[in-house]
Order: structure tokens, then C-alpha cells, then sequence
């Protein structure tokens, strides 16, 4: 396929149709046909692409080269600026608000930074510290992010970066993930593994799922070294992955507006909560329901 390097990070346009492909060890590919061809664009520089972000209409994106600087293009990949006023480092984690006009990228080992001029300007936000950020997930109009910290716990913020929680509830442990809904109120971090016991053996990692902006978390039971997690824009649709593993999906809300509904059998118990713009988020039952 003529790709050069290992696929390491992806980012898509709200429509599937523009993507944008980060590898370790090669360069940034685009696709403008769902992924059927590829195109390597920034083919002057190489390295470990450990970050891409994207606008829903696939025309401002964000790339983080690990190792070296923050990139941004503003025609969909065509050009691309390096930020130099962000300066190099090991950058991993980036996200994008839907306009992507708010950015937000963190460095391993190092600070987390934003710009809510679309990488015009870039500002380290201090009040969270350094940390191992190794995943950021952004709210539709960029102000609600949350991150995770490997081998810490979960951050969230709800005024695009400028203060931030440590989200206790949720643990701490080496985190692989995190993903948001439009809103913001929708958040599932993928947790790579719990812990390190002393004598080397791994405690397997879990998923937790917040249906408040993350002020509460809910451990979901299925044990795993969960790499990656991804959720459609109202929380609802959720798909993960395992290493060298499976993909998992959930579908566990129903439809917003009068379209939702829920089917099940007499005696057949739900515990429902409403996480807004018509959707209820079902969190937990008993029986054999189905879900529209």
C-alpha cells in the first residue's frame, strides 16, 4: 500500500470520509475516500506521529511528532505549519474542538498546552503540572477536556485547560485511552493495566465509563489491556480495543428524541440515567432487554 511506518494514530472528519494517519517511524498519510487510497503528506518529515486530531469537516488538523514538534495544517492537510513556539519534545496526546479553533496537546513527561486561535498561539497550562499524559479528549466546543496520566489518574477540565481535577473515583493506573461525547458529559477512559504487582506479574486494566463530566466513574467488568476507546458524539456507541487483541463495541443507550425505546421481558429490571439532548444512558439491568 506504500505506506512507510507502523500506524499508530487516526484521526476522521464527522463524516468518515477525510482521515488523517499518523505512523511510528514514517510519515502523515490522508485519505479523502474513507480510506480506500493514501496519500503521505509532510513528506519531509519522519518520526514517531504519536497524536492527530481533526475539525469534523476534516479541513483543520493537529499532528504531534514525537521527538520533535506540533504540526497544524488548515486545508486539510494540503500545507502544514510547524509550531515552533510550543517548542520540541516528546509529544503524545493531542484533540481538537469540532470549528478546530481550540487545541489542546500534551508531552510526555511534561506539560499540557493549548491554543484557541487553531495553533496561532500556544500557552502551557501550569496548574496541572507535569505528567505522562498519554491520551486527551475534547467536548465539541473544546472547553470540557479530559486526559489521562500513565501510570496516574484522570484530569478534566471545564474551561478548556485553564483548571483541571484529578478524578480520584476512578482510580489511577496505566492509562491507554480516554474519549469524550460532544457534550462533554460522556467520558470512558481505557485503562492499559491496573497495576504491577511485585513480583512482575500484571494486573489487567479495565474500561470506566462517567456519565457526569467525570466527577463519578463506573468500572466496567471486563478485564483487559485496553489500548483504545472510542464513542460517537452522544456517549452511546462505544468501541475499544484490546492488545493484540479484540475490538469490543457497547451499545447501551437509547436513541435520542421519541425514537429511543427499550424492549425487554416481564420482570426485567433498568437503571436509567438521562445525559441530556434526549438520550438515556442505561446503567445497569437485569434481563435480556434490547435497546433502540
Amino acid at each position: 500500500n506504500g505506506i512507510i511506518g507502523r500506524p499508530v494514530s487516526v484521526a476522521s472528519s464527522a463524516d468518515g470520509i477525510k482521515i488523517l494517519m499518523g505512523t511510528e517511524g514514517g510519515y502523515l498519510y490522508r485519505s479523502t475516500d474513507g480510506g480506500l487510497s493514501w496519500i503521505s503528506r509532510l513528506a519531509t518529515v519522519s518520526g514517531n506521529w504519536s497524536g492527530v486530531a481533526s475539525s469534523t469537516d476534516g479541513t483543520k488538523l493537529l499532528a504531534a511528532n514525537n521527538g520533535g514538534y506540533l504540526y497544524v495544517s488548515r486545508d486539510s492537510g494540503n500545507s502544514w505549519i510547524e509550531q515552533t513556539a510550543a517548542g520540541t519534545g516528546a509529544w503524545m496526546a493531542v484533540a481538537s474542538s469540532a470549528d478546530g479553533t481550540r487545541l489542546v496537546a500534551g508531552r510526555w513527561g511534561g506539560a499540557i498546552y493549548t491554543s484557541t486561535d487553531s495553533g496561532a498561539t500556544w500557552t502551557a497550562q501550569t496548574s496541572i503540572g507535569n505528567g505522562y499524559w498519554y491520551a486527551i479528549a475534547s467536548s465539541a466546543d473544546g472547553l470540557k477536556l479530559a486526559t489521562v496520566s500513565y501510570g496516574g489518574g484522570i484530569y478534566t477540565s471545564q474551561d478548556g485547560g485553564v483548571t483541571w481535577t484529578l478524578r480520584s473515583s476512578a482510580g489511577y493506573g496505566y492509562w491507554g485511552s480516554v474519549t469524550s461525547s460532544a457534550d462533554g458529559s460522556v467520558l470512558i477512559a481505557a485503562q492499559r493495566k491496573e497495576g504491577i504487582q511485585q513480583n512482575s506479574e500484571i494486573i489487567p486494566g479495565h474500561l470506566f465509563i462517567s456519565l457526569d463530566s467525570g466527577a463519578t466513574w463506573t468500572q466496567q467488568p471486563v478485564e483487559g489491556e485496553w489500548a483504545a476507546v472510542v464513542t460517537s458524539a452522544y456517549g452511546n456507541k462505544i468501541v475499544a480495543a484490546v492488545v493484540s487483541g479484540n475490538l469490543y463495541t457497547q451499545y447501551c443507550s437509547t436513541a435520542p428524541g421519541i425514537a429511543g425505546s427499550l424492549m425487554g421481558q416481564q420482570w426485567d429490571t433498568v437503571e436509567l440515567q438521562y445525559v441530556g439532548a434526549g438520550t438515556f444512558m442505561v446503567r445497569s439491568y437485569d434481563g435480556d432487554l434490547s435497546f433502540q
